[in-house]
């Protein structure tokens, strides 16, 4: 049965012009600042999205190198988190929604972030065509698109002229239809869809969906530092059972224990600012040091070395192929004694 896909919420920078307020902003930043307000706006642990896929056009220069890595980098996701660029012209950033919401509806995903950057200013149109063109780095028409397409200069402006030319459609008749799909559109967010059951989903309903799981992971981790693997072990095994993704439970538990070692040396270290230990572990609330700090105190830098190295071995593991109970039972009970009633 195929899954619902959901749009929990929604954010965007300003339009802007070209050389505007905006032209000062690096794409890559820029991308990285919603991303951030996103998170901010969800309140749920960064760790927990499974995927950023961006759309963008002028893929070049800085939209190069795959802008949407890029910006997962800049933000306030952990480097976990995986990112892929997709260009699909002036469609590009609702491909990316699709793509998004396509993994959601297989079941392959949970929560994936969708979106699209373009600075015209800094990358202008057709970029991608002209600079490499002028640097004598060839042209996109190869010789057997040329064959087939003689003297044709691809546009997709020249090509909705065509469409509405043949199929003798006016200006008016285009109009029309646009503002009817606009008055659809807001009908549509302000009824309910399915007369028998509301269909609207809260963020606050998203935010305990996502954090039930999330807390358990958590919870899991501070047993695990607590040295009470057997508890630790019963909890994965009942939350792998209930169908949570086990490199998703991995990859959170391995996101703990990094920011668990970040603090530990950034205060080692004498650093005391809660918003510069959070930047550069990777945590979106600064306010979640102050709780690390407590989990962490009176353990050394060599417990929490130990405990992502048996973390990180299993998420090995599990990557390999092993099963993930079997995972975690390996690289767990190696160094404990398991108490029974013999």
């Amino acid at each position: 049965m195929m899954n619902d896909a959901y749009i929990v919420t929604a954010l965007r920078t300003a339009g802007g012009k070209k050389g505007g307020r905006l032209s000062n902003w690096h794409p890559v930043d820029l991308g990285a600042q919603v991303i951030n307000a996103l998170l901010n706006d969800i309140d749920c642990p960064p760790s927990v999205v499974e995927d950023v896929i961006f759309g963008s056009v002028s893929q070049i220069g800085e939209q190069a190198m795959n802008v949407a890595r890029n910006i997962v980098l800049a933000s306030e996701l952990p480097e976990s988190v995986p990112a892929t660029s997709v260009d699909r012209q002036c469609g590009s950033s609702q491909q990316a929604l699709h793509f998004a919401a396509q993994a959601v509806m297989s079941g392959t995903m949970d929560i994936v972030i969708a979106g699209g950057v373009e600075s015209m200013t800094r990358t202008p149109m057709f970029s991608t065509v002209l600079l490499p063109q002028k640097n004598g780095l060839g042209h996109y028409m190869s010789p057997e698109l040329q064959l087939r397409y003689p003297n044709i200069e691809f546009s997709q402006f020249k090509g909705a002229e065509m469409m509405a030319n043949q199929y003798a459609i006016s200006k008016d008749e285009l109009d029309a239809y646009a503002l009817n799909s606009h008055r659809r559109a807001s009908e549509a967010v302000n009824k309910n869809l399915d007369g028998d059951r509301p269909r609207e989903i809260s963020k606050e309903l998203v935010k305990k969906l996502i954090q039930n799981n999330s807390t358990n992971a958590l919870e899991i981790a501070n047993s695990l530092l607590k040295g009470e693997i057997i508890i630790a072990l019963n909890k994965i095994q009942s939350l792998l059972k209930n169908g949570e993704p086990a490199l998703r439970l991995i990859t959170t538990l391995t996101g703990q224990s990094r920011g668990w070692l970040w603090v530990h040396l950034l205060d080692s270290q004498g650093n005391q600012d809660v918003k510069e230990i959070a930047k550069l572990a990777g945590i979106a609330n600064p306010k979640r040091i102050f709780v690390i700090r407590k989990q962490i105190q009176g353990k050394s830098l060599e417990t929490l070395l130990e405990l992502m190295k048996k973390l990180l071995k299993i998420e090995a593991s599990i990557k390999s192929g092993i099963k993930p109970i079997d995972s975690f039972k390996d690289n767990l009970l190696t160094d404990s004694k398991i108490l029974t009633n013999n």
